[in-house]
């Protein structure tokens, strides 16, 4: 949001829970490729938990099969960027 300041007012409530439906929805898909072993790098640019941990979260809870393996968050005020999340999850090779 540090260079489209309008979106903190033109977005709606709604339509952020929509938004983070539509991240996990892209996050399960995604996961559903990989073979055991693999990794997945779940990445956005915004600062926003909603949008971030809580969903990398959220899969785990409901995909115990996988685990986190690194999780990076950048601050505009930190790192001089716009802000940016990543976590890379791993799918366990089954026992």
């Amino acid at each position: 949001m540090r260079r489209r300041l309008d979106v903190r007012w033109r977005l709606s409530v709604q339509e952020i829970k929509s938004i983070t439906e539509q991240q996990v929805a892209i996050l399960k898909e995604n996961a559903n490729l990989l073979k055991p072993g693999g990794r997945l790098v779940y990445s956005t640019c915004s600062l926003e938990p909603e949008e971030n941990h809580q969903i990398v979260a959220q899969f785990l809870e409901e995909n115990t099969s996988f685990q986190m393996v690194e999780e990076k968050q950048l601050t505009p005020f930190e790192h001089g960027v716009d802000g940016a999340y990543a976590a890379k999850l791993l799918l366990n090779q089954p026992q």
